[in-house]
């Protein structure tokens, strides 16, 4: 009875968190329609500072010892951006600062069984707050004003807020048949709250005379042993997400 209640918390929880994107996106969609009737007479120049939103789809594993071990993980990613360009930086380098939900993890870990029968695996969610912070370099000349391909750099912190494991056992009956029996359970503690990482990006801005749309393929690559439990391993455990995500900014805003 216990994990088909905690499962369908599970599942309202992830409903709830699909139904908010979607809210994201509506509201999104209103602000922009009365942002561009409103606007009549667009300044010329770009902004120092652009601001907006962006939704993606993550894909996150597990690393032991650098090497991915674990199939990937599917998630969603909600956040915000802001471009900002100094005066003293060249024309063709923008700083880019993100403040991200994002969900990772990775899916299908075998857990060692003694009964040759029994066959046990595990998929980990993890929900994070995430702050990249990157260079983004735009090289001049390439194609058109309106169509500026990019690539990028920097850093990212990931605060880890909760982690829950789902556990499938499969046992096998009367030689071949089987029954699975599936849980959920909080495993938070097991994992660091604070995790640093990499991030290499690769997209494309397409400008209009108002907006600022963003198509990007990012990799995230984990720098912190995420293992909570066992300090004496000579195993280190990372995060590696790669997501593709969609944007939408004010191109001319400050």
């Amino acid at each position: 009875m216990m994990i088909h209640t905690t499962r369908k918390n599970f599942i309202f929880r992830k409903c709830t968190l699909f139904l908010s994107v979607g809210i994201a996106l509506l509201m999104l969609i209103s602000v922009g329609s009365v942002f561009s009737q409103d606007m009549e007479e667009p300044v010329v120049e770009d902004a120092a500072l652009r601001l907006g939103a962006h939704i993606g789809i993550t894909q996150g594993t597990f690393a032991k010892n650098n090497q991915n071990f674990t199939d990937p993980k599917v998630g969603v990613l909600i956040g915000a951006f802001a471009h900002y360009k100094p005066d003293f930086l060249p024309s063709w380098l923008t700083l880019n600062g993100e403040l991200n939900y994002q969900q990772q993890g990775a899916a299908n870990i075998e857990v060692p069984s003694n009964d040759p029968n029994i066959t046990k695996t595990k998929n980990i969610i993890q929900h994070y707050i995430s702050i990249p912070v990157m260079g983004i370099v735009t090289p001049p000349g390439i194609l058109n004003e309106s169509l500026i391909p990019y690539i990028g750099a920097g850093v990212a912190w990931g605060y880890n807020m909760k982690t829950y494991q789902q556990t499938t056992t499969s046992t096998d009956v009367d030689g071949g048949t089987s029954f699975r029996v599936e849980s959920y359970t909080d495993k938070s503690r097991q994992y660091l709250q604070n995790d640093f990482a990499a991030v290499l990006a690769a997209g494309l801005l397409i400008k209009t005379e108002t907006w600022l749309y963003t198509v990007e393929g990012r990799y995230r690559l984990g720098l912190t042993n995420l293992n909570n439990i066992s300090t004496n391993s000579a195993n280190t455990f990372t995060g590696n997400v790669f997501t593709l995500k969609v944007g939408v900014g004010f191109l001319k805003l400050f």
